[in-house]
């Protein structure tokens, strides 16, 4: 007995399977133009799917042999069905699709539908939107009005929808409007009942709710450092997006700049500039703000002016080194001065002094560098006076100094001529010793005064002795000399209170015992 294997590999007996995937809603509100419904078939017997077939019928029935047609692949190897919708009226459709694998095993037919289909509406037949209301000029916001209405003749359906920026709207779809507040390409778009739709593209440009911005502020200072400058660098408006049809932004505009505004920091009011600067008066912080022409305000923009001069110049007047007065407070050097110390941080400019209640005069040959301590020496004038200095500098700060009293007497007592004053008795009755004879002895002293004179009185038979005597109101002072005295008075001089010495003039006795003096007055015997 012989016997013998034989392998049978390829028998397939299995029918492929096939499944339909459709995103398309099969109710009867729902109205294509057009399908696209997906075909998986599979084949799980081996021999793989040889053949995919599908028809479009109307009914629910089995397609005759006619209407099958074989479905091609994609290059991907993907199956779609695809319908295009002729019918002019509204018209259910069904798919149908067969598979056939390697072996010539053929699927269950399956079955998709009803979907409602209706040949896309084109000119007359379509619906229509037109929307107005799309601003010219400048606004901060924009109404856009749309209209809608059905098409006319042939595949005509009734609104369905209107899509609007703001949504969808289902009831009262032949009119309404939306508000919109900034720049774009807005949609508005009409769909009817079988799914034609149309729609209307707005280019809005002209929507301003942006504030104008500021690159930076700058400040600087005069040259004399009394004012500030506040400058305004790269103020704008252009800071809203313009947009091409497209919807790419293509530029930044604006309503323009209407007010700058600046105030302190302290301030609430707000001045209005008349150009990019403004000038200050005052160091401090300063704050700025635009507005364009829509009202639209900027956030507040601040510097701090530290630049304006602001510090008075330092000034002292002393005495000058070298000279004291007495105890008295009275100088009697031969010249005398005050000495100005100044200095400031950029530059004394002016110098001044005046005298007791007179105006403040210039004084001349300053020196005006800033930062260094400088003197300066003024010359004081004879008498009793009140000197008061000031200094200024650029920014017109100006210091006072404290008053300096000077007392200044360079000028001795004048001793005048020497007289003698006769009562009832005459020359005569001194000289033979009946009365007594009074020296009288004029001072000059216009300066810090003289209370005295001083003298020596040496009598012919005794010693000689320091004296004085009192000045009256007048300037006057008398030596009373008894009826007996014999002798001589020298060393006559008057000290005023600064210390000044006067010339000294003396009395001396001659034969006889008549007094002569220096310069001898004429005696007249009656």
């Amino acid at each position: 007995m012989i016997s013998k294997t034989i392998e049978v590999r390829k028998i397939d007996r299995k029918k492929p399977t096939v499944t339909l995937r459709s995103g398309s809603s099969t109710g009867a509100d729902t109205v294509y133009n057009e399908l696209i419904i997906a075909v998986l078939p599979e084949d799980t017997g081996g021999s793989g799917v040889a053949k995919v077939e599908y028809a479009w019928t109307n009914t629910t029935g089995t397609p005759s042999t006619s209407t099958w047609k074989t479905l091609t692949a994609a290059a991907d190897g993907s199956y779609q069905a695809q319908y295009t919708a002729a019918e002019t009226s509204k018209t259910a459709k069904y798919l149908h699709v067969r598979v056939t694998d390697g072996a010539g095993n053929v699927s269950e037919t399956v079955k998709s539908g009803p979907y409602q289909v209706i040949k896309k509406a084109t000119a007359a037949a379509l619906p229509s939107i037109t929307v107005t209301g799309n601003p010219s000029s400048w606004t901060k916001s924009a109404t856009l009005t749309w209209k809608a209405a059905q098409g006319s003749g042939t595949g005509v359906g009734a609104l369905a929808f209107v899509y609007t920026p703001k949504g969808t709207v289902t009831e009262n779809m032949t009119v309404g409007s939306c508000t919109v507040t900034k720049n774009g390409v807005y949609v508005f778009m009409v769909t009817d009942e079988y799914g034609n739709s149309v729609s209307a593209e707005v280019l809005v440009n002209n929507i301003d709710n942006e504030a104008p911005k500021l690159e930076k502020l700058e400040r600087s200072v005069s040259t004399d450092g009394k004012t500030g400058t506040i400058q305004l660098i790269g103020a704008t408006d252009d800071c809203t997006a313009i947009y091409d049809q497209k919807g790419n932004c293509t530029d930044y505009r604006g309503s323009g700049i209407q007010t700058m505004q600046y105030r302190g920091q302290n301030e609430t009011e707000w001045r209005n500039l008349t150009g990019n600067s403004f000038t200050v008066t005052e160091n401090g912080k300063y704050v700025v703000r635009l507005t364009d022409n829509l009202g639209n305000v900027s956030k507040e923009y601040s510097v701090e002016m530290t630049m304006i001069d602001t510090q008075a110049p330092s000034l002292a007047a002393a005495m000058e080194k070298g000279v004291s007065a007495n105890a008295d407070g009275w100088y009697n050097a031969a010249a005398l001065h005050i000495t100005l110390t100044y200095s400031d941080d950029v530059g004394t400019t002016k110098l001044y002094g005046k005298v007791d209640d007179g105006d403040f005069a210039e004084i001349s040959g300053i020196s005006t560098a800033s930062g260094t301590i400088f003197t300066k020496t003024y010359d004081c004038t004879e008498g009793v006076h009140t000197y008061t200095f000031k200094a200024e500098d650029a920014a017109g700060n100006a210091t006072t100094s404290d008053p300096v009293i000077v007392k200044w007497d360079k000028t001795k007592p004048v001793i005048g001529e020497i007289t003698f004053e006769q009562k009832a008795a005459n020359i005569l009755d001194w000289i033979i010793g009946k009365e007594s004879l009074i020296l009288c002895i004029p001072v000059t002293e216009e300066g810090s005064g003289a209370e005295e004179i001083s003298y020596t009185i040496t009598p012919t038979s005794g010693m000689a002795q320091a004296a004085t005597a009192k000045l009256n109101k007048d300037g006057l002072a008398k030596i009373v000399l008894s009826a007996d005295w014999k002798g001589k008075i020298t060393d006559i001089r008057c000290t005023d209170a600064a210390g000044n010495v006067s010339d000294t003039k003396s009395i001396t006795d001659a034969a006889n015992g008549f007094i002569v003096e220096d310069n001898p007055p004429e005696i007249i015997f009656t």
